[in-house]
């Protein structure tokens, strides 16, 4: 798959990176842990194409991070890797 790029405001009480979600899904962001400067968490989502659990875990940097996101589609028997990679662009608006 090519690269997707997404613009975020990410804050210090909004650490996990937002994906776009499918339509006729619901997602909920679970379980978020940090510890120094690296935040993990969980991720479940429902449709009607079934559930979706994902993981995800992302160190920061300085003005940049990087992690990876599991995502795992049980009724389907499929799981998919998203390598995540981030720079700050400016200030939130």
């Amino acid at each position: 798959m090519p690269p997707v790029t997404h613009t975020q405001c990410i804050t210090k009480n909004d650490l996990v990176p937002q994906g776009s979600q499918q339509p006729g899904q619901e997602c909920e962001i679970i379980d978020v842990k940090k510890s120094g400067n690296t935040v993990t968490w969980t991720m479940k989502c429902t449709g009607q194409g079934g559930e979706v659990i994902g993981t995800g875990k992302i160190t920061y940097s300085g003005d940049s991070f990087k992690g990876t996101m599991t995502i795992s589609m049980p009724q389907a028997n499929m799981e998919m890797t998203s390598h995540l990679n981030g720079k700050r662009i400016g200030k939130c608006k």
